[in-house]
């Protein structure tokens, strides 16, 4: 075989090798079920246990980043928190190097049986059986690409140039560790970088001592992946993403003086130097987590300071494409994207009612919308299992939810707008009016029955007010202020009892079926 047919098995391994990653996370992201998303949910909890929340993610899904970009969102629906995803992304790095010792084991020469048994499943097993075939075809994949790597770089020992090649980088740590970095950052796949050096070790390419400064720049490397992902997102993936730099920088700072600790203890624990830099990836990894892992809330407190918060009112803030296959995740994080237009439009109609118009107010005014139809845009992405009760109840209830406050925003730019100063002199009701939306807003978004029944008893105090204040009217409207004046009533009247049908009628969450079921489904 030559060197050029080397070159190009290599390559095309390499390739297999990241599709059959991306395929695994894809396949992931499909049979999650929900009982498993709870489980791991449930284990993210608690700090104490979201480092072994990150390996386990980590593993299953066959990237470090599939695992990060879930627990932010886990994050931003209220599952987890910032610190909480820190340490997920912690226990994510040793998952990682796992994964690489899982790559560097025999078992890789079965690839091609693992793969076809994945075919003939997906085409003859049962439905349960075709859900976990995707998975595990990707895993095959992975393992086939590890196999052809293998089988390319073999007949590299025997030709001088390439051996040449890696003594000069073997010889100039900071070569091979910046060559390290520099393609992992491409290649967005610290594995693969590492797949490729077991494959190289083994073939006896890469001596021990340049084990050490491709571990560190391929684990540097795999923040840029993260950074790259999480920029231009919502603020805690961008603070996750900045966390995740952070710590692995700090990691390869700690890990640089430790050099030849980690290649003695590599050494007693294997003879082979494809093992030893497995071990030496996965000691880099544990100590940077034994040593930062105390410092944790810190660290989330440093990169929440470096992400300031700057929220435009039509801009989406927790919205994640990624998380869409994930429907209960996905549904969360837009109840809390809907309770955050509900907060805008109270906004809106405290400064419209009782401060005058402002450019805040005009700003929420054109952007509203937008925001909402960004909601309404998710929502119809969304798949939701059709054996699922409760999420398609809860798909329902956000749906009529939405609809509900883009008709509310709708009537307070257009038609109120024009004629709320008419409205100057009218305190009492439009007291009543605010107090009936701010309770309708706290059952939308805590689906207590206490703001239930507040809203409930402000509206009919909204509507004795209306009452009273239209008995003075009688009469009276002439000309085109008393016009405006009652078409501003009406206005409010309109608004006034959309926010009674929105909190009697509208739960976000769990356990609120009850309430749902009294309202007829």
């Amino acid at each position: 075989m030559s060197s050029w047919q080397c070159v190009f098995l290599l390559l095309g391994g390499l390739g297999v090798f990241l599709h059959g990653m991306e395929y695994s996370a894809s396949a992931f992201r499909e049979s999650l079920g929900d009982r498993t998303r709870r489980l791991l949910a449930s284990l993210g909890e608690r700090k104490s246990l979201s480092f072994l929340f990150g390996i386990l993610l980590s593993i299953l899904s066959q990237s470090s980043t599939v695992a990060i970009s879930f627990a932010v969102g886990l994050v931003d629906s209220g599952l987890l928190s910032l610190s909480g995803a820190l340490v997920a992304m912690m226990g994510s790095s040793v998952g990682n190097a796992f994964i690489v010792l899982f790559l560097s084991l025999g078992i890789v020469r079965y690839a091609p049986v693992l793969l076809v048994a994945s075919v003939l499943a997906a085409r003859f097993g049962s439905r349960e059986v075709q859900r976990w075939s995707k998975p595990l075809g990707g895993i095959a994949l992975v393992l086939t690409g590890m196999f052809l790597i293998k089988v390319g770089v073999h007949p590299l020992i025997s030709e001088p140039s390439a051996r040449e090649l890696l003594l000069f980088f073997s010889s100039q740590p900071i070569l091979m560790g910046g060559a390290a970095f520099i393609l992992t950052a491409m290649l967005q796949s610290s594995t693969a970088i590492m797949a490729m050096g077991v494959a190289l070790a083994a073939s006896g390419l890469l001596p021990l001592k340049a084990t050490f400064p491709l571990v560190l720049g391929a684990y540097l490397g795999s923040s840029i992946t993260v950074m790259l992902v999480g920029m231009g997102k919502r603020r805690h993936a961008r603070s996750v993403a900045w966390g995740t730099f952070i710590y692995r920088f700090l990691g390869v700072v700690i890990a640089l003086p430790l050099g030849k600790f980690y290649l003695g203890l590599a050494q007693r624990l294997s003879p082979l130097i494809l093992y030893e830099m497995v071990y030496i990836q996965m000691a880099v990894a544990l100590v940077n987590a034994a040593l930062l892992l105390p410092f944790a809330d810190l660290l989330s407190s440093l990169c929440l300071g470096l992400v300031p918060l700057e929220e435009e009112p039509g801009e989406p803030i927790y919205l994640d494409e990624s998380l869409l296959p994930f429907p209960d995740v996905a549904l969360a994080l837009l109840s809390r994207e809907a309770v955050r237009a509900a907060n805008y439009l109270e906004e809106l109609l405290q400064t419209l009612l009782c401060g005058g118009e402002s450019d805040r107010a005009q700003n929420i005014r054109e952007s509203l919308g937008d925001l909402l139809e960004a909601c309404l845009r998710y929502l119809s992405s969304m798949a939701v299992p059709l054996e699922d009760e409760r999420l398609r109840r809860e798909y329902m209830n956000i749906s009529y939810s939405l609809a509900m406050l883009k008709d509310m925003v709708e009537i307070v730019t257009s038609r109120l707008w024009p004629v709320a100063h008419a409205l100057q002199g009218c305190d009492r009701l439009v007291a009543a009016l605010l107090e009936t939306l701010r309770n309708a807003l706290g059952a939308f978004a805590l689906g207590e029955e206490d703001f239930v029944r507040n809203t409930k008893a402000s509206y009919e105090r909204y509507i004795e007010e209306e009452r009273v204040l239209r008995s003075t009217l009688v009469g009276a409207i002439d000309g085109a202020h008393g016009m405006k004046r009652l078409s501003a009533i009406m206005t409010l009247s309109g608004i006034a009892k959309m926010a009674s049908e929105l909190a009697g009628g509208v739960m976000i969450g769990e356990g609120r079926e009850q309430a749902n079921d009294e309202r007829g489904g």
